[in-house]
């Protein structure tokens, strides 16, 4: 527990939520150059618990005269749902269970939710298929590792970033190599890459390489 408060009150007071608005930004420009109209639908897939990266885009979107409709899933339960839904009325929480019946999106969005599913199970094929299946677009945030070194400082992010709330830390992260046979095998295609994303500032030396970063569109 009290390494768990500990961390929480680490990344409140040091990191301040600047990946939370660095993504937001990323994501706001990515739509715009979609060009999806004003009344966009969007599915925050695998949202956890504290949704600031969704909250920061809703507050983007909206001062860009986009009118957003937002649904957010997860595994909640019935007491996490009505905590969300009435701490936050601009954007809906739903359990990962009703997401069927849920209407199509314009645009899906996967924040480093894959490597904690775990990068070689069968579930993330079928989580890309749901998604693409629904949506025009998804965009999928992601880390790379490229050999034990990075990987180590990619455990380590998580397991600052995510511990405190009970999230468990991953073995492994996508390889270039690996994420791309994955998708070309699905038939899912790359509509744009972006590589070497700086989300933390460099006083963070090995935790901020930009290089640990990617996003990739993904369509049918």
């Amino acid at each position: 527990m009290v390494i768990k408060k500990f961390l929480g009150n680490f990344r409140k007071v040091i990191l301040q939520n600047v990946r939370e608005k660095v993504l937001a930004e990323e994501y706001f420009k990515i739509i715009k150059n979609l060009k999806i109209k004003k009344n966009i639908k969007i599915l925050d897939y695998g949202s956890g618990f504290e949704p600031e990266i969704i909250l920061n885009l809703y507050t983007i979107l909206k001062k860009k005269n986009f009118k957003p409709e937002i649904i957010c899933c997860d595994f909640y339960n019935f007491q996490q749902l009505s905590k969300l839904n009435n701490n936050t009325k601009k954007i809906k929480f739903v359990n990962l269970k009703d997401l069927e019946d849920i209407k199509k999106f314009d645009v899906s969005i996967l924040s480093d939710v894959l490597h904690h599913v775990g990068v070689e199970k069968k579930e993330i094929d079928i989580i890309f298929k749901k998604l693409l299946k629904n949506s025009k677009f998804t965009i999928l945030k992601d880390q790379f590792e490229t050999n034990f070194f990075t990987r180590s400082i990619l455990r380590i992010m998580d397991f600052i970033g995510n511990y405190y709330n009970n999230v468990e830390i991953p073995k492994k992260y996508f390889t270039k190599h690996g994420l791309e046979k994955k998708l070309k095998i699905l038939k899912i295609n790359i509509t744009k890459k972006f590589t070497s994303i700086s989300i933390y500032p460099r006083y963070f030396l090995f935790f901020s390489n930009p290089k640990l970063q990617f996003i990739y569109i993904l369509s049918k």
